[in-house]
């Protein structure tokens, strides 16, 4: 009832936000690698770059050595600023870091370290992103499943649904780059520097995020600035898509009324023919244009399509199918190619794909076999990068240390990564000697061998096996030497490399169980893969943590050349 007194309106109590935490940070942490490992102390200054692996939303990604332990991790730096804005946005991804490794769905971080003028975060590395991972996959034709995608879809909802409940974060930045896969199968979302707190399960930033992703109510209307999680719901539809078809849905915008009219005023994106009616579904219900009706993740987590993604399929394997797609090992047998009636013809062909300074090269060089095996070397590199960015041929070139020289033998070897550094050589067991016995041989090389691998040359039963182990070591020790770059060691018995007897060393055969020391170190940082090409030639590759395994692929092969890449 109103008595004709005018009432005073109550106090507006505003919504306190959670508090993100401070900057308090030295130039060392304390890490711990995963749920089991010992948690030990990291120094900045004992932290070494490997290669760079990009750059995610305000700051540079490298990767980084931690020199004491061997232990490969990922580093983002983010520069400290004063200025407001900046110093929000770094420390909310650091408080979204730090809770990470209670979330198997998100990067695992390791820890934080300021180090001059720059904030440290210290994450797991991961071997590749989802956006060049789903483009390697079509580019070399090879299907992408829907288990797969349904991998995909449980990990990102999981992933946001954690942080919504237990950080009080929604995303704002999901999309293809900011999902990374390793070679075990895992898939993890990273890249947290835009993320939002959420105030009654609302976020009221307007210009984080990327638009190609971005949902219509966050484009125009009402909601344009407040919107909750299932703007992040938007984004992962788009992502579905854009994954299992190899393209994004929406074509290239040239100004924002593009934008407007192709997401607000047009129908939302639909999958293709050829897709099962579970996983339209999903992607249908992710692309409600009216938000109101899209789902949240509870829903989502429900939804059947989903739900085949936490049972195993007794015919796929995430980090098999993972591993399908990353790596090359090629073999190109020489004599097989002098055997060919058209190999003058080819080899014109072959000239008019390399540079003129690499022709002139060629041409100064005596042997016909030499010309042919540094030919193929140049044409394998350029086809490995091809593979691996899409670039034209005519697009790459390519340079040489001041260590670079001479290949010579029988096989034209090539060994791709995705990590920063790999190496690969071949060897051919010269069975002559100089008309020295195995022993002689192995006794006056000994001053390369560790005690151990003389003890096991000299244990082998016959004087061909003897041979085939002092080759075989020496491989490995040319294939960590041209990884790193080193070149030629003068103290050569540094490197001791321990053999798995219980793996075969026979014709055809693909060993990853060699490890190696360092002066009575072992250096994990390195895997090291083995094959006996033939009768007569050893190849390894010697490849960071991080990287897949291949079996070779002889399109034909022998040699000592090293093709060594860096691709980062």
């Amino acid at each position: 009832m109103n008595n004709g007194m005018k009432r005073r309106p109550g106090k507006i109590e505003m919504p306190v936000a959670e508090e993100v935490p401070t900057l308090d940070l030295d130039d060392k942490c304390k890490i711990r690698l995963d749920d089991e490992s010992e948690e030990f102390e990291i120094k900045a200054t004992e932290l070494k770059k490997v290669g760079d692996l990009g750059r995610g939303a305000y700051g540079v990604v490298e990767s980084m050595i931690h020199q004491p332990t061997g232990t490969i991790m990922a580093v983002k730096r983010i520069e400290s600023s004063v200025n407001d804005e900046s110093q929000k946005r770094m420390l909310v991804e650091l408080h979204a870091c730090m809770k990470s490794d209670c979330c198997p769905q998100m990067v695992r971080f390791y820890g934080a370290m300021y180090r001059e003028g720059d904030v440290w975060l210290c994450m797991e590395v991961m071997d590749i992103s989802l956006d060049k991972f789903y483009r390697r996959a079509f580019f070399h034709k090879i299907k992408i499943p829907e288990y797969f995608l349904a991998k995909l879809g449980l990990t990102v909802v999981e992933g946001l649904n954690f942080m919504k409940e237990q950080m009080n974060l929604m995303h704002r930045d999901v999309k293809p780059s900011n999902i990374l896969l390793n070679s075990g199968g895992q898939l993890k979302i990273c890249d947290f520097g835009i993320s939002g707190h959420l105030t009654n399960s609302v976020a009221k930033t307007v210009g984080a995020g990327c638009k190609p992703y971005m949902p219509p109510e966050r484009i125009d209307g009402d909601s344009k600035m407040a919107y909750d999680v299932r703007a992040d719901v938007w984004s992962l539809g788009i992502t579905m898509i854009e994954v299992a078809t190899g393209t994004h849905p929406y074509a290239k915008w040239k100004t924002p009324f593009d934008q407007l009219k192709q997401v607000v005023g047009s129908p939302s994106p639909r999958l293709p023919d050829g897709f099962s009616e579970q996983f339209n579904h999903f992607v249908n219900r992710c692309l409600e244009k009216d938000y109101n009706r899209r789902p949240k993740y509870p829903e989502l987590l429900a939804n059947p399509f989903l739900e085949q993604a936490r049972h195993r399929v007794p015919d796929f394997s995430m980090s098999g199918y993972v591993r399908s797609c990353k790596c090359s090992r090629w073999a190109v047998s020489l004599s097989h190619a002098f055997e060919n009636a058209q190999l003058e013809k080819l080899f014109r062909k072959g000239v008019q794909c390399i540079t003129q300074e690499e022709f002139d090269k060629l041409s100064k060089m005596r042997h016909r076999e030499d010309s042919l095996a540094a030919l193929y070397g140049r044409l394998l590199l350029r086809e490995g990068v091809r593979k691996f960015t899409d670039c034209e041929w005519d697009e790459v070139t390519f340079g040489r240390t001041e260590r670079g020289k001479p290949y010579i033998g029988n096989y034209v070897a090539f060994a791709s990564s995705c990590s920063p550094r790999v190496g690969v050589d071949v060897m051919r067991l010269d069975k002559e000697r100089n008309n020295k016995s195995a022993d002689e041989y192995i006794n006056s090389m000994a001053k390369s061998a560790s005690v151990e691998e003389l003890k096991q040359m000299r244990s082998q039963p016959t004087e061909a096996m003897k041979m085939v182990m002092f080759y075989r070591y020496w491989c490995l020790k040319e294939a960590i030497l041209k990884a790193t770059g080193e070149g030629i060691m003068q103290d050569l018995n540094r490197l001791d490399f321990r053999c798995d007897f219980a793996d075969r060393y026979k014709q055809g055969c693909f060993i990853t169980s060699t490890s190696m020391l360092e002066d009575g170190k072992v250096q994990r940082q390195w895997i090291f893969e083995e094959s006996f090409i033939d009768n007569n030639h050893s190849a390894a590759v010697c490849k960071e943590v991080g990287d897949s395994n291949l079996k070779w692929n002889t399109i034909s092969g022998n040699l000592p050349l090293l093709i060594h890449l860096s691709i980062r």
